[in-house]
Protein backbone atom coordinates (compact mmCIF):
# COMPACT_ATOMS: atom_id res chain seq x y z
CA UNK A 1 0.00 0.00 0.00
CA UNK A 2 0.94 3.35 -1.04
CA UNK A 3 1.75 5.85 2.41
CA UNK A 4 -0.08 9.34 2.43
CA UNK A 5 2.23 12.21 1.16
CA UNK A 6 3.84 13.99 3.63
CA UNK A 7 5.17 17.17 4.23
CA UNK A 8 8.40 17.29 3.05
CA UNK A 9 11.52 19.27 4.16
CA UNK A 10 14.97 19.54 1.50
CA UNK A 11 16.82 20.74 4.50
CA UNK A 12 20.39 18.85 4.95
CA UNK A 13 20.09 15.17 5.73
CA UNK A 14 23.25 13.91 4.66
CA UNK A 15 21.89 10.06 5.83
CA UNK A 16 20.61 7.17 3.64
CA UNK A 17 17.14 8.35 3.15
CA UNK A 18 18.43 11.79 1.77
CA UNK A 19 20.78 9.82 -0.85
CA UNK A 20 17.45 7.62 -1.58
CA UNK A 21 15.60 10.71 -2.36
CA UNK A 22 18.55 12.20 -4.26
CA UNK A 23 19.20 9.45 -6.45
CA UNK A 24 14.88 9.89 -8.00
CA UNK A 25 15.54 13.62 -7.65
CA UNK A 26 18.87 13.27 -9.87
CA UNK A 27 17.00 11.42 -12.56
CA UNK A 28 13.91 14.21 -12.78
CA UNK A 29 17.09 16.97 -12.93
CA UNK A 30 18.86 15.55 -15.25
CA UNK A 31 15.90 14.21 -17.54
CA UNK A 32 14.85 17.79 -17.32
CA UNK A 33 17.84 19.95 -17.81
CA UNK A 34 18.98 17.43 -21.04
CA UNK A 35 15.70 18.02 -22.45
CA UNK A 36 15.97 20.59 -24.22
CA UNK A 37 19.55 19.31 -25.41
CA UNK A 38 17.97 16.15 -26.99
CA UNK A 39 19.89 15.25 -30.65
CA UNK A 40 22.00 18.65 -30.84
CA UNK A 41 25.42 19.16 -30.43
CA UNK A 42 27.25 20.62 -27.20
CA UNK A 43 25.72 24.47 -26.91
CA UNK A 44 28.22 27.15 -27.68
CA UNK A 45 26.61 28.55 -23.92
CA UNK A 46 26.02 25.68 -21.18
CA UNK A 47 22.44 24.83 -20.38
CA UNK A 48 21.92 25.74 -16.66
CA UNK A 49 18.35 26.12 -15.66
CA UNK A 50 15.10 24.22 -15.64
CA UNK A 51 11.97 26.03 -16.95
CA UNK A 52 9.30 25.92 -14.35
CA UNK A 53 7.60 23.09 -13.98
CA UNK A 54 8.85 20.54 -15.66
CA UNK A 55 7.93 17.72 -16.14
CA UNK A 56 10.29 15.88 -17.60
CA UNK A 57 10.05 12.53 -20.53
CA UNK A 58 10.35 9.02 -20.55
CA UNK A 59 13.37 8.74 -18.45
CA UNK A 60 11.64 10.13 -15.60
CA UNK A 61 8.08 8.27 -16.28
CA UNK A 62 9.59 5.04 -16.48
CA UNK A 63 11.66 5.52 -13.32
CA UNK A 64 8.75 6.64 -11.37
CA UNK A 65 6.28 3.84 -13.18
CA UNK A 66 8.97 1.41 -11.97
CA UNK A 67 9.06 2.67 -8.47
CA UNK A 68 5.21 3.19 -8.03
CA UNK A 69 5.34 -0.83 -9.32
CA UNK A 70 7.87 -2.07 -6.98
CA UNK A 71 6.20 0.02 -3.89
CA UNK A 72 2.68 -1.58 -4.61
CA UNK A 73 4.38 -5.22 -4.81
CA UNK A 74 6.57 -4.61 -2.14
CA UNK A 75 9.38 -6.33 -4.48
CA UNK A 76 9.97 -5.97 -8.37
CA UNK A 77 6.93 -8.19 -10.03
CA UNK A 78 7.51 -8.15 -13.65
CA UNK A 79 3.47 -8.18 -14.48
CA UNK A 80 2.88 -5.17 -11.70
CA UNK A 81 5.91 -3.52 -13.54
CA UNK A 82 4.76 -4.01 -17.35
CA UNK A 83 0.90 -2.96 -16.15
CA UNK A 84 2.84 0.28 -14.93
CA UNK A 85 4.89 0.54 -17.80
CA UNK A 86 1.32 0.09 -20.61
CA UNK A 87 -0.85 2.69 -18.42
CA UNK A 88 2.12 4.51 -19.33
CA UNK A 89 2.34 3.89 -22.38
CA UNK A 90 -1.42 4.40 -23.11
CA UNK A 91 -1.74 7.58 -21.62
CA UNK A 92 0.89 9.18 -24.15
CA UNK A 93 3.66 8.00 -23.17
CA UNK A 94 6.05 11.55 -24.45
CA UNK A 95 9.73 10.41 -25.77
CA UNK A 96 9.44 6.96 -25.59
CA UNK A 97 12.02 5.52 -27.49
CA UNK A 98 11.31 2.67 -30.71
CA UNK A 99 12.25 -0.47 -28.79
CA UNK A 100 10.11 0.07 -25.89
CA UNK A 101 6.99 1.55 -28.10
CA UNK A 102 7.05 -1.09 -29.72
CA UNK A 103 7.69 -3.94 -27.10
CA UNK A 104 4.96 -2.08 -24.73
CA UNK A 105 2.72 -2.00 -27.84
CA UNK A 106 2.47 -5.39 -28.36
CA UNK A 107 2.09 -6.09 -24.50
CA UNK A 108 -0.79 -4.04 -24.45
CA UNK A 109 -2.23 -6.54 -27.11
CA UNK A 110 -1.63 -9.20 -25.17
CA UNK A 111 1.38 -10.78 -26.13
CA UNK A 112 3.19 -12.57 -23.72
CA UNK A 113 6.60 -10.32 -21.59
CA UNK A 114 8.88 -12.79 -22.91
CA UNK A 115 8.14 -12.71 -26.49
CA UNK A 116 7.41 -8.73 -27.02
CA UNK A 117 10.77 -7.29 -27.11
CA UNK A 118 12.20 -10.07 -28.79
CA UNK A 119 9.86 -9.27 -31.58
CA UNK A 120 10.24 -5.47 -31.56
CA UNK A 121 14.35 -6.57 -31.72
CA UNK A 122 13.07 -8.31 -35.05
CA UNK A 123 11.13 -5.37 -36.57
CA UNK A 124 14.20 -2.47 -35.34
CA UNK A 125 16.48 -4.93 -37.55
CA UNK A 126 18.05 -5.78 -34.48
CA UNK A 127 19.03 -2.43 -33.18
CA UNK A 128 17.83 -2.86 -29.43
CA UNK A 129 20.97 -2.36 -27.44
CA UNK A 130 19.62 1.28 -26.43
CA UNK A 131 20.13 2.65 -23.02
CA UNK A 132 15.91 2.43 -21.98
CA UNK A 133 16.46 0.23 -19.50
CA UNK A 134 19.79 2.25 -17.55
CA UNK A 135 17.62 5.26 -17.33
CA UNK A 136 14.73 3.73 -15.09
CA UNK A 137 16.57 1.00 -12.95
CA UNK A 138 17.50 2.83 -10.33
CA UNK A 139 14.65 2.08 -8.01
CA UNK A 140 15.98 -1.42 -8.69
CA UNK A 141 19.07 -0.72 -7.33
CA UNK A 142 17.37 1.56 -4.13
CA UNK A 143 14.72 -1.35 -3.38
CA UNK A 144 17.60 -3.85 -3.23
CA UNK A 145 20.47 -2.16 -1.75
CA UNK A 146 23.20 -4.57 -0.02
CA UNK A 147 22.00 -7.39 -2.79
CA UNK A 148 24.39 -6.77 -5.88
CA UNK A 149 23.86 -10.20 -7.11
CA UNK A 150 19.79 -9.30 -6.66
CA UNK A 151 19.98 -6.45 -8.39
CA UNK A 152 21.87 -7.54 -11.46
CA UNK A 153 19.24 -10.28 -11.99
CA UNK A 154 16.28 -8.00 -11.66
CA UNK A 155 17.77 -5.46 -13.72
CA UNK A 156 18.40 -8.26 -16.29
CA UNK A 157 14.88 -9.32 -15.91
CA UNK A 158 12.89 -5.99 -16.36
CA UNK A 159 15.25 -5.00 -19.19
CA UNK A 160 14.48 -8.15 -21.04
CA UNK A 161 10.60 -6.77 -21.50
CA UNK A 162 11.56 -4.34 -23.51
CA UNK A 163 14.94 -4.36 -24.72
CA UNK A 164 15.83 -8.24 -26.28
CA UNK A 165 19.81 -7.22 -26.33
CA UNK A 166 21.08 -8.17 -23.46
CA UNK A 167 23.61 -5.76 -23.32
CA UNK A 168 20.54 -3.23 -22.93
CA UNK A 169 20.22 -5.09 -19.26
CA UNK A 170 24.14 -5.73 -19.08
CA UNK A 171 24.82 -1.99 -19.66
CA UNK A 172 22.00 -0.82 -17.07
CA UNK A 173 23.61 -3.11 -14.77
CA UNK A 174 26.74 -0.52 -14.24
CA UNK A 175 24.35 2.05 -13.53
CA UNK A 176 22.44 -0.01 -10.80
CA UNK A 177 26.06 -1.18 -9.33
CA UNK A 178 27.14 2.28 -9.27
CA UNK A 179 23.85 3.68 -7.54
CA UNK A 180 24.31 0.53 -4.70
CA UNK A 181 27.99 1.17 -4.05
CA UNK A 182 27.59 4.48 -3.22
CA UNK A 183 25.62 3.56 -0.16
CA UNK A 184 28.50 1.90 1.13
CA UNK A 185 30.47 5.19 1.65
CA UNK A 186 33.98 4.77 -0.12
CA UNK A 187 36.62 6.59 -0.33
CA UNK A 188 35.69 8.01 -3.62
CA UNK A 189 33.73 7.75 -6.40
CA UNK A 190 36.29 6.39 -8.73
CA UNK A 191 36.03 2.93 -6.11
CA UNK A 192 32.15 3.31 -6.77
CA UNK A 193 32.83 2.46 -10.48
CA UNK A 194 36.00 0.75 -10.05
CA UNK A 195 33.81 -1.67 -8.22
CA UNK A 196 30.95 -1.76 -10.55
CA UNK A 197 33.46 -2.54 -12.81
CA UNK A 198 34.72 -5.28 -10.68
CA UNK A 199 31.43 -6.95 -10.23
CA UNK A 200 29.40 -6.13 -13.42
CA UNK A 201 29.23 -9.65 -15.40
CA UNK A 202 30.08 -8.58 -18.83
CA UNK A 203 33.75 -7.70 -19.93
CA UNK A 204 32.28 -5.19 -22.71
CA UNK A 205 30.48 -2.87 -20.11
CA UNK A 206 33.28 -3.55 -17.46
CA UNK A 207 35.50 -1.99 -19.62
CA UNK A 208 33.69 0.71 -20.81
CA UNK A 209 33.02 1.95 -17.26
CA UNK A 210 36.97 1.60 -16.95
CA UNK A 211 37.53 4.09 -19.59
CA UNK A 212 35.29 6.47 -18.54
CA UNK A 213 37.05 6.46 -15.10
CA UNK A 214 40.10 7.84 -17.04
CA UNK A 215 38.82 10.81 -17.62
CA UNK A 216 39.54 11.52 -21.35
CA UNK A 217 36.41 13.65 -22.41
CA UNK A 218 37.23 12.91 -26.33
CA UNK A 219 36.32 9.70 -25.95
CA UNK A 220 32.74 10.96 -25.35
CA UNK A 221 30.22 9.94 -27.96
CA UNK A 222 26.24 10.37 -26.25
CA UNK A 223 24.51 8.33 -28.18
CA UNK A 224 21.52 6.37 -27.33
CA UNK A 225 23.38 2.99 -27.56
CA UNK A 226 23.74 2.08 -24.01
CA UNK A 227 27.17 1.74 -23.45
CA UNK A 228 27.95 5.38 -25.43
CA UNK A 229 25.17 6.63 -22.82
CA UNK A 230 26.56 5.13 -19.74
CA UNK A 231 29.78 6.17 -20.80
CA UNK A 232 29.31 9.35 -20.61
CA UNK A 233 26.96 9.56 -17.71
CA UNK A 234 30.27 8.03 -15.59
CA UNK A 235 32.76 10.40 -17.29
CA UNK A 236 30.32 13.49 -15.77
CA UNK A 237 30.27 12.18 -12.73
CA UNK A 238 34.02 11.07 -12.16
CA UNK A 239 35.55 14.47 -13.67
CA UNK A 240 33.25 16.73 -11.41
CA UNK A 241 33.40 17.42 -7.43
CA UNK A 242 29.16 18.40 -7.17
CA UNK A 243 26.38 17.54 -7.64
CA UNK A 244 25.28 20.47 -9.91
CA UNK A 245 28.85 20.26 -11.94
CA UNK A 246 28.40 16.99 -12.79
CA UNK A 247 24.90 17.23 -14.28
CA UNK A 248 25.52 20.74 -16.12
CA UNK A 249 28.45 18.60 -17.90
CA UNK A 250 26.46 15.60 -18.28
CA UNK A 251 23.40 16.95 -20.65
CA UNK A 252 25.72 19.81 -22.13
CA UNK A 253 27.73 17.11 -24.26
CA UNK A 254 24.24 16.92 -26.22
CA UNK A 255 23.14 13.94 -28.08
CA UNK A 256 20.51 11.66 -26.12
CA UNK A 257 21.21 14.57 -23.16
CA UNK A 258 18.13 13.61 -21.56
CA UNK A 259 19.31 10.38 -20.77
CA UNK A 260 22.82 11.03 -19.83
CA UNK A 261 21.83 13.42 -17.68
CA UNK A 262 19.07 11.50 -15.92
CA UNK A 263 21.92 8.41 -15.44
CA UNK A 264 24.38 10.65 -14.09
CA UNK A 265 21.91 12.22 -12.07
CA UNK A 266 20.72 8.73 -10.06
CA UNK A 267 24.31 8.16 -9.57
CA UNK A 268 25.24 11.56 -8.00
CA UNK A 269 22.59 11.47 -6.28
CA UNK A 270 23.27 8.86 -5.06
CA UNK A 271 26.98 9.85 -4.11
CA UNK A 272 26.37 13.65 -3.27
CA UNK A 273 22.12 13.67 -1.46
CA UNK A 274 19.51 15.56 -2.08
CA UNK A 275 20.85 18.00 -0.38
CA UNK A 276 23.40 18.87 -2.27
CA UNK A 277 20.84 19.56 -4.82
CA UNK A 278 20.68 23.29 -5.79
CA UNK A 279 17.20 24.32 -4.70
CA UNK A 280 16.47 26.31 -7.47
CA UNK A 281 16.20 22.85 -9.71
CA UNK A 282 14.30 21.24 -7.07
CA UNK A 283 11.82 23.86 -6.83
CA UNK A 284 11.58 23.60 -11.05
CA UNK A 285 10.40 19.90 -10.89
CA UNK A 286 6.68 19.45 -11.33
CA UNK A 287 6.56 16.38 -9.46
CA UNK A 288 8.99 17.14 -7.08
CA UNK A 289 6.67 15.75 -3.50
CA UNK A 290 5.63 12.52 -5.96
CA UNK A 291 9.32 11.88 -6.51
CA UNK A 292 10.19 12.09 -2.54
CA UNK A 293 7.27 10.56 -1.56
CA UNK A 294 8.44 7.09 -3.45
CA UNK A 295 11.73 7.65 -2.28
CA UNK A 296 11.00 7.45 0.97
CA UNK A 297 9.16 4.89 0.72
CA UNK A 298 11.59 2.83 -1.53
CA UNK A 299 14.21 3.36 1.46
CA UNK A 300 10.99 2.22 3.88
CA UNK A 301 11.19 -1.08 2.09
CA UNK A 302 14.81 -1.72 1.49
CA UNK A 303 15.22 -1.00 5.66
CA UNK A 304 12.44 -3.62 6.68
CA UNK A 305 10.25 -3.73 9.10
Amino acid sequence: MRHAAAEFSYEPLMNLLDRYRGTLLGVAIGDCLGTPLEGQSPPAQSVTEIPTGSAGSDDLAMTLCMADAIVEAGNYDRDTVVGEYVKWLQAGAPGIGRSTYLSLSMLALGESADLASEQAHTATGGLSAGNGVAMRCSPIALRYRGNREAIQDIICVDGRVTHYDPLAALGATAVGLAIEGCFANPADVQQVIADAARDVDDRQVAATLQRAAEGDETTVHPTGYVLDTVHAAVMALVSTNDFESCLIRAVNYGGDADTVGAIAGSMAGAWYGAAAIPQRWIDALADRDRIVTVADELHELSIGP
